[in-house]
């Protein structure tokens, strides 16, 4: 079982990795939602306080490369973007590799990848994001285990040996 889950999640890590620098476009859909909650707090003087406030914990920063790393990438792959969805919309794609083929469903706050064919067909595993906690989490073989978080100036890629690797926003 812990085999399973350890492959599944550095592959699903070393998939997000190496897509990522695709050179992939997409229309940043979590740093809009920062722009649009600044634009709704009230008149043009609360909303310049409120950005610069905004820069300074590096809100639009971590949105920005939360974009970049992973919701743009998806979209790149899949035509949507988790951020960007409606609640109760689903998009569903196909992937086939030299190993198997894998199923995506991706909804807002979840991606969800099961393999349908090859060795380990009828594998799955799911990642959602938990905005109370800025936590995305990686569940498979009824084991989750948090994959990365956004703690104040730092994204943190958590690996599945516990390590960290701490990415600093603020540069």
């Amino acid at each position: 079982m812990k085999k399973h889950a350890r492959l599944i999640s550095i592959t699903l890590v070393s998939a997000l990795l190496l897509i990522s620098l695709s050179g992939c476009f997409g229309n940043f859909a979590l740093t809009r939602k920062a722009y649009q909650f600044n634009e709704s707090v009230g008149d043009k003087w609360v909303q310049q306080v409120v950005f610069w406030i905004m820069n300074i914990v590096p809100v639009y920063y971590a949105a920005g490369v939360l974009d970049v790393v992973l919701f743009n990438t998806v979209e790149f792959w899949t035509g949507s973007n988790p951020v960007a969805m409606n609640s109760g919309q689903e998009v569903i794609k196909y992937a086939a590799t030299e190993n198997g083929d894998f199923q995506i469903k991706i909804s807002p706050n979840r991606i969800y990848v099961t393999q349908t064919s090859g060795a380990n067909a009828g594998a799955a595993a799911e990642m959602t994001f938990n905005p109370e906690n800025n936590s995305w989490y990686l569940s498979s073989n009824g084991e989750t285990h948090k994959i990365a978080r956004v703690d104040n100036e730092y994204l943190n890629l958590i690996y599945p040996s516990g390590k960290e690797l701490a990415i600093h926003l603020a540069k």
